[in-house]
């Protein structure tokens, strides 16, 4: 074996070891990012939980004519791609807080949830309300 053949080997060997670190780093995730993968793949399995009454998720903005009493602000977190599931797990927890509708919030400016701009995360949040007519 000449020394062009060892210096042949040394480069395909070298661009093998640089093809296998760039393919790590595409295909790893970002530790923040592991829930996500968890919660996607729960989305087939989701059975959303029965209400005992019908329950409104009411747009942020909406102009509401009927008088109402406030419960609770209730929140929730979730992944982009799946805000459904946020309003499913709002609508959730304001079942369990006896409410007859959710008033969705306004988004905040900046990073949501505050303080996550690294996060892949976002919250959804309302009003828990019930209805007095």
């Amino acid at each position: 074996m000449g020394s062009r053949d060892s210096a042949r080997l040394a480069r395909t060997g070298a661009l093998l070891l640089v093809s296998l670190a760039a393919l790590a780093c595409i295909t790893t995730p970002r530790p923040e990012d592991l829930p996500a993968t968890r919660e996607f793949l729960s989305v087939d399995t989701y059975k959303e939980k029965e209400c005992d009454r019908p329950l409104a998720v009411i747009p942020a903005g909406a102009q509401l004519g009927r008088p109402r009493r406030e419960l609770a602000n209730i929140s929730v977190t979730c992944y982009p791609g799946a805000l459904w599931l946020c309003e499913r797990r709002l609508k959730e927890r304001a079942c369990a807080l006896g409410a007859d509708a959710v008033l969705l919030s306004d988004a905040e400016p900046g990073p949501n949830p505050a303080g996550g701009s690294r996060l892949s995360q976002v919250s959804r949040s309302g009003l828990a309300v019930r209805w007095t007519d």
